[in-house]
């Protein structure tokens, strides 16, 4: 049996996870909230992290949805600085480069996770990706199909408990 998150772990970290929606691979900081529970085990997210950053940041251009300019206007006092407002993007921003959409947890619902940041081309083939565990208990909304995916700049995922 793998080991599992504790709550107080979960509640006192902000983890990264991994895991893939359909053909849609996904990164997420976790924020203090719970992990979904089917990516919850820590062998699995140490293996994806480290999986994550063998992989190479390329120079794909990067959507950033419409949500981020909400965060960072509401958080004005927090992220007033340029350059603390790079600092958050920062890892959303890298993250994207490697082939994931890079969500971050919305503070006020712990279910529900706004995308920050995309590949421009939607999906990025990478050889590190495959053997992502399936989101068995989360959905994306709306769920982009391939035809429109480039055009798609907020996408929610929401976790089913």
């Amino acid at each position: 049996m793998m080991g599992k998150f504790t709550i107080v772990y979960q509640r006192s970290h902000d983890i990264d996870w991994f895991a893939r929606v359909g053909h849609i691979y996904i990164h997420a900081m976790s924020f203090g909230g719970l992990l979904p529970a089917s990516v919850n085990t820590w062998i699995t997210n140490l293996n994806m992290l480290r999986m994550a950053y063998r992989m190479q940041i390329t120079d794909v251009n990067v959507v950033f949805s419409d949500y981020v300019e909400g965060v960072l206007r509401e958080n004005n006092e927090e992220l007033g600085h340029q350059q603390d407002r790079e600092r958050y993007l920062t890892h959303f921003r890298d993250m994207a480069r490697r082939g994931f959409w890079s969500f971050d947890r919305d503070p006020h619902n712990e279910d529900v996770y706004h995308l920050i940041a995309r590949p421009s081309e939607g999906i990025l083939n990478n050889r590190y990706i495959h053997g992502m565990p399936e989101l068995t208990d989360g959905r994306l909304e709306p769920n982009p199909s391939e035809r429109d995916m480039r055009d798609v700049r907020d996408v929610r995922l929401v976790i089913n408990r």
